[in-house]
Parts: structure tokens; C-alpha cells; sequence
């Protein structure tokens, strides 16, 4: 009878052990990590095809202005050296360093101007932030508007307003700094337009109409040049990210 006894604990014990290791055995959820995901986007109105790389590693080579990654790469999760050179003449335009985590989404937004003179403010250079693709509920979009818009020669960029006409807009994001972004939750459909506006007044730089899905997540890239015309015009692209 003992025997018994003895055996049965032992088959306890075992069944104890194992239920851990299919656990996981750390204490963690069991949920796996994901790589950081990464999409560059150029938006530079007078660059060549520009090459973006992270720590020598080219992510996107010959991208032309517009141009955006069709998907967004993985990389491991780390610090890297984020490089750009122009396609063409393979000079260097711009290097900085940035951090990415797992279980992140990323886009890396080249603006500014390649041939920026003397106004350094205004060179070429890369943002690079953290996106939630998380579609919005019921018949509604969300918009990601970035500011790469450049004023003419011998003018400082601005802020910009991002909102539907009139002074009592139904939609309005205040006070977009230059390289900088905010997000919005508007109507999905082809109902609403909306300006880009100077900051804190009626001067309007560009306007569109945009035709959102209905759970879509976009970029709305604010870029050109005050004054010029295509394809350096000012104006507002839409990029479906999810």
C-alpha cells in the first residue's frame, strides 16, 4: 500500500514539474516578443533618390521623393547609426543615432532641403518616431500629420495648424512643429477637407480632400516648398500605414 502511495506522488510530482516548464518556467506570459519594425519615407522636395542606412546596413537604397518602404523591415533591437547619402553622388547628407525596441513600429522620415545654401535650419536630416497602428473603432481614421513643409529662401519655417476650413473647424491640430508630428481621429469616407494653415493664423499653404478607410491608419505628410511648383509644391500625402 505504501508502494502505491509512493507512486502515485512521484507521478504528482512529475505532472507538477512538467505543467511548469510548459509554462514557461521564467514567470513569463508566453506571449512572443516582436523585432522592431521599421518604414522610411522620403520627404525632401529637392533630393536625389536618397539611401538610408542603420549602422552601414542599407534599409532603403534609391528612394526618390514620396517614395516610402512597402513594408516596414525588422531589425533587432538596439541602437543604431542612422545614415543618409544621396543615390546618385553618394554623398553623405545626414547621420544621427537612434534607439529602437521590441514590439515597436517605426517610420523614418527624411525632410528638409538637400541643397539648403546657408540656411542650415533647413538641411536634410531624418525624424524618427514610434507609431500605433491600431485601427480606430466604428467609421473613423486616424491621421499621423508630419510637418516637412519648408518656407521659401530667406524665410524661417513656421508651425503649422492642421484643420478643416473656417475658424470654427470641427477637426484642428495646433502648433505642428517643423519635423515634428501629432495625431488626429477624424470621419472615414471623402467628406472632410482640410488646411494647413501658418500657426495661429488664416494663411493657408495647402488644402486636400482626403478618402479615408474606415479603421485606416495614415501618415499625412505635410511637405514642399512654399512657392515652387510640382512636384515641390506644397501639398499633403497620404500614406496607409496598417
Amino acid at each position: 500500500m505504501r508502494s502505491l502511495q509512493w507512486i502515485v506522488q512521484a507521478f504528482l510530482g512529475a505532472s507538477f514539474a512538467l505543467a511548469v516548464v510548459g509554462c514557461g518556467g521564467s514567470g513569463g506570459s508566453g506571449t512572443a516578443t516582436s523585432k522592431p519594425k521599421i518604414r522610411v519615407i522620403n520627404a525632401s522636395p529637392d533630393s536625389n533618390p536618397v539611401e538610408v542606412q542603420f549602422t552601414t546596413v542599407d534599409l532603403e537604397a534609391g528612394l526618390a521623393y514620396l517614395d516610402t518602404s512597402s513594408v516596414f523591415h525588422e531589425k533587432k533591437a538596439d541602437t543604431y547609426d542612422v545614415a543618409v547619402f544621396d543615390s546618385v553622388t553618394s554623398d553623405s547628407l545626414w547621420s544621427e543615432t537612434t534607439t529602437v525596441a521590441n514590439d515597436k513600429k517605426y517610420l523614418v522620415v527624411t525632410y528638409g532641403l538637400e541643397n539648403y545654401g546657408t540656411e542650415t535650419i533647413k538641411r536634410l536630416r531624418t525624424a524618427e518616431f514610434v507609431v500605433d497602428l491600431t485601427s480606430p473603432v466604428g467609421n473613423k481614421a486616424k491621421l499621423i500629420v508630419f510637418h516637412a513643409f519648408n518656407r521659401g529662401v530667406g524665410f524661417d519655417t513656421p508651425a503649422i495648424d492642421f484643420q478643416n476650413p473656417g475658424d470654427n473647424p470641427q477637426y484642428a491640430l495646433a502648433n505642428i512643429t517643423f519635423g515634428g508630428q501629432q495625431s488626429i481621429t477624424v470621419d472615414s469616407g471623402n467628406s472632410l477637407t482640410f488646411d494647413v494653415r501658418r500657426n495661429g493664423t488664416q494663411q493657408v499653404y495647402a488644402s486636400t480632400t482626403p478618402n479615408l478607410d474606415a479603421g485606416g491608419v495614415y501618415l499625412a505628410l505635410v511637405s514642399g516648398v512654399e512657392g515652387a511648383v510640382s512636384p515641390q509644391d506644397p501639398r499633403v500625402t497620404f500614406f496607409k500605414l496598417n
